[in-house]
């Protein structure tokens, strides 16, 4: 179990920070599962659409897409922009954006630096 049950409880409903947090953390019992440094945690279906900046280490964004359902005042969605801007380093820029704006509500770029090649794979 990655989640207590009480994280898990308050995940289903809306609060997905927690469930997030921990894996930016990168528990010592799964660090074996995942051999990088999570940057990017992306939920939806909640509530509320947000967009978050940490800092530390390791640069992270929380993003969540919200929801399309409910009484929300228009649909919102999250878009990621894959940059490989120099060999070992990528871009990512992170966007919430708003049905019928013409750009997005809040944008966030973190940069990843990769020691090892084998690490740059990617899939579109």
């Amino acid at each position: 179990m990655i989640v207590d049950p009480f994280s898990a409880l308050f995940s289903e409903i809306g609060f997905l920070n927690a469930a997030a947090n921990l894996l930016f953390e990168m528990p010592e019992r799964i660090r074996a599962l995942y051999p990088f440094t999570p940057r990017i945690i992306l939920f939806g279906h909640t509530h509320e659409a947000c967009l978050q900046y940490h800092s530390g280490a390791v640069e992270t964004v929380y993003a969540n897409t919200g929801t399309w359902i409910d009484k929300t005042p228009a649909m919102t969605w999250v878009e990621i922009e894959i940059d490989d801007v120099a060999v070992g380093k990528r871009q990512y820029t992170v966007s919430l954006w708003i049905y019928g704006s013409a750009s997005p509500k809040q944008s966030i770029m973190v940069t990843a630096q990769f020691e090892q090649e084998a690490y740059m794979i990617r899939h579109r």
